[in-house]
Parts: structure tokens; C-alpha cells; sequence
């Protein structure tokens, strides 16, 4: 079994081109790219939240096997206020937020990808995630 740590691209900027090529890896072709939202914005949660966007490696080896992305935003706590718009709308809201220098005060998840050659093989047993 391999011993997992998490880090975060503040930690660990020298992944975030690793990180973005495995976040990028599952997306059918009609997605990549079709978002403007996403296409303008993106980039900036690695650059303004590197503590927020993490990765999973192997302790002994520090394979990358997993990333997840994340980012502050403002909410009130009110599911009915939460944006219709989805990710489009959190990554403006998060993104503004900290270019206003706004407090978040809380955090969106947006998304987890897994290393394809990881899939089915317990990794969320293994990282005490049951």
C-alpha cells in the first residue's frame, strides 16, 4: 500500500504545471476550452488561492495521484442564496472577492480529479476518506 500526503501548490508550486495537466485530463473535447467564464478565470484560482488548490503524491516517491481546487468566496450561509450559475459564478465571485481584498467567508470545492492509472484502487480507503 502507498503512504500518501497531501500538499498545496503554495507548498509545492513546483507541481502546479502537473496539476493543471491532470486537472485538464478528463474533460471531453466539447468542454475544453467552450467556458469563457472558466477560460478567464481559471488560471487565477492557482495564482490568487495556491494554498487552496492541493494535490495527493506518494510520500516515498511523490507521484502525483490526485488534485483537487478549491477557492474562498462570499456566502452567507443561505442555500437560497447560492449562484445559479455554478462554477462560472463562484470563480467570479472568488476571483473578485480577493481582487477587492473582500473576506471570504467560505470555501467552494470546485473540483477533485484522480490519476486515471489510481482509479478503483481504494484510494479513498486509503487516505481515510471512508
Amino acid at each position: 500500500m502507498i503512504d500518501y500526503r497531501v500538499v498545496t501548490a503554495a507548498e509545492r508550486p513546483d507541481l502546479v504545471d502537473a496539476m493543471q495537466r491532470l486537472g485538464a485530463s478528463p474533460w471531453p473535447e466539447f468542454l475544453v476550452g467552450h467556458d469563457e467564464v472558466v477560460n478567464a478565470l481559471w488560471d487565477r484560482v492557482y495564482e490568487l488561492f495556491p494554498a487552496y488548490q492541493f494535490a495527493l503524491v506518494g510520500r516515498d516517491r511523490g507521484e502525483l495521484t490526485a488534485i483537487g481546487n478549491c477557492l474562498p468566496i462570499r456566502w452567507d450561509g443561505d442555500t437560497s442564496t447560492l449562484p445559479p450559475r455554478g462554477i462560472d459564478a463562484v470563480l467570479e465571485d472568488g476571483v473578485a472577492a480577493a481582487v477587492a481584498g473582500s473576506r471570504p467567508s467560505a470555501v467552494s470545492a470546485l473540483m477533485i480529479v484522480v490519476e486515471p492509472s489510481q482509479l478503483g484502487r481504494g484510494l479513498s480507503a486509503a487516505c481515510g476518506l471512508r
